[in-house]
Parts: structure tokens; C-alpha cells; sequence
């Protein structure tokens, strides 16, 4: 490389790798962002590591809640998972009309969701602090990939 940009080779008669084709300059990196993230760097480079977790962890408390539940995930026969799901998967849990991220964290030690099994799960809401008043606590719990609906249950007290 020479000055950001790609030399050519000479031509040898062998097919050539397709990127020593292309002689423009490589982009390069948007200089604010480049000094944003310095300047963030040496902002969190001051704070100790103790200091770092508990701002981390008051954000997720406000940012997020873990709600209790009992959910079975569905079978691929039943229109769910082809996979087992397994410990931490990230669906989305549907609030009223609105879908929201969610993280699935089983409450046994299980690594790995059986399909057409029953399991006591918390559910950690994403995103609490705007999707919060729409929770019902009545409503069934519908765990969706997409438009596929992964599992079903109910919110516990």
C-alpha cells in the first residue's frame, strides 16, 4: 500500500486476486468521529473500573427491568425454532401493539430450551423507560424472531 491506495501488480498471464484491481483509495475514517472516540477514550481512561461498572449498571437499571415468567417455546412443528434456543437468546417480547427487545435468562442453570417444554424465566425489557406503561401483567407472553412467534406463557407475580 502506498499512500492509502492499492498498488497494481503487473500482469503475470495468472487470474488475479480481484482487490489489486481496484486502484482507488481505501476511505478513510470520518475525522470527527476518529476524535469523538479519542476524546471519549480519554474521558473513560480516568474513571476506575469500579466507577466504570456501577455507571454501567445504574444505566441497565434504568434503561431495562426483569420481569418473572413461565414460557414454553414452541416446536418447528408448531411454527417455532428450527434450534433450541439456548440461555440469553435476545427475542422480541410483544407490549399491546408494540414490539420490544428482550433478553431471556433461565432461572435453573439450563444452557439449552427444549422446545414444547415449560420453564420459569426472568425476562430482562429493554428500553423499560419507553415501553413500560404499555405492560400488562394479564396479557400473555408472546416471544417473537420476526414475525415468527418462538414462545408462548404468562407473566408471573
Amino acid at each position: 500500500m502506498c499512500g492509502g491506495m492499492l498498488l497494481r501488480r503487473p500482469y503475470s498471464g495468472k487470474p488475479r486476486n480481484r482487490r489489486y484491481l481496484d486502484a482507488r483509495p481505501w476511505p478513510e475514517p470520518d475525522t470527527r468521529l476518529r476524535h469523538a472516540r479519542c476524546l471519549t477514550r480519554r474521558v473513560l481512561n480516568g474513571l476506575s473500573a469500579a466507577c466504570m461498572l456501577a455507571i454501567e449498571q445504574a444505566f441497565w437499571e434504568f434503561m431495562s427491568k426483569i420481569i418473572s415468567a413461565r414460557i414454553r417455546f414452541l416446536s418447528p412443528e408448531h411454527g417455532g425454532r428450527l434450534k433450541p434456543a439456548r440461555d440469553g437468546i435476545r427475542p422480541q417480547l410483544k407490549l399491546g401493539d408494540v414490539f420490544t427487545s428482550t433478553v431471556v435468562h433461565a432461572t435453573m442453570g439450563i444452557d439449552v430450551f427444549a422446545a414444547g417444554t415449560t420453564y420459569n424465566v426472568e425476562l430482562e425489557i429493554m428500553f423499560w423507560d419507553q415501553y413500560g406503561s404499555l405492560f400488562n401483567q394479564k396479557e400473555p407472553a408472546k416471544l417473537y424472531e420476526g414475525s415468527r412467534l418462538i414462545a408462548v406463557g404468562e407473566f408471573l407475580e
